[in-house]
């Protein structure tokens, strides 16, 4: 599945290539985080409730000042965790691997970023950009229903909603072909998408 091994023809090849711009806008990004953390823990504090009742609910509404800043360590931890996901996936995808990874954060909208300046296909692309939406939202959030933690399901439902901006990328790519090139964009929520001129 990962090769960048047909990338370097394709450099050569440029000319033959469109080039395309794609990215999301911040604000949009940040009200569809919204809607769905609202929508996610809804469904998930009903099934918890429906399990274990209020009982892990009133922990955390009693949780002392020291419980609530290992949380939020724990939440920093998270979206650090988050940029890595796409980072391993990413270098998997390319032949220059690690060397083409950077992390760093979008000071305007405080948003932390993973980013590989080498193209990839779209499948590796949309791998590597929807896999800490699994890794780190939606894996937690359902063992938390196992192990009847409700902080677990509070960090799952935060990266479910964390992922919104790299859902709102993948979504923008559905037109795109299996022959087509991804390079992630350097300083914006986005990629440039290269596709064969016919």
């Amino acid at each position: 599945m990962f090769s960048g091994r047909n990338i370097k023809k394709m450099e050569k090849n440029l000319d033959s290539y469109t080039r395309e711009k794609l990215t999301i806008n911040m604000l949009v990004a940040t009200v569809f985080s919204l809607v769905i953390f609202v929508l996610v823990f809804a469904v998930f504090i009903w099934a918890y409730y429906l399990i274990y009742g209020m009982e892990g609910i009133e922990v955390v509404r009693n949780a002392s000042w020291i419980q609530e800043l290992v949380f939020l360590l724990v939440l920093v931890a998270g979206v650090v965790l988050h940029e890595l996901v796409h980072g391993i996936c990413w270098s998997q995808c390319v032949d220059g691997g690690w060397k083409t990874i950077k992390f760093g954060v979008m000071w305007k909208s405080l948003s932390p970023y993973c980013h590989c300046s080498e193209p990839m296909k779209v499948r590796n692309y949309k791998f590597g950009a929807l896999a800490p939406l699994f890794v780190v939202g939606i894996f937690p959030a359902v063992i938390s229903l196992f192990v009847g933690s409700f902080s677990l399901l509070l960090f799952g439902a935060m990266f479910i909603a964390g992922a919104a901006g790299d859902i709102m990328v993948v979504w923008t790519l559905r037109h795109t072909k299996a022959d087509d090139y991804v390079e992630d964009h350097p300083s914006e929520a986005g990629c440039w998408i290269y596709r064969e001129k016919n």
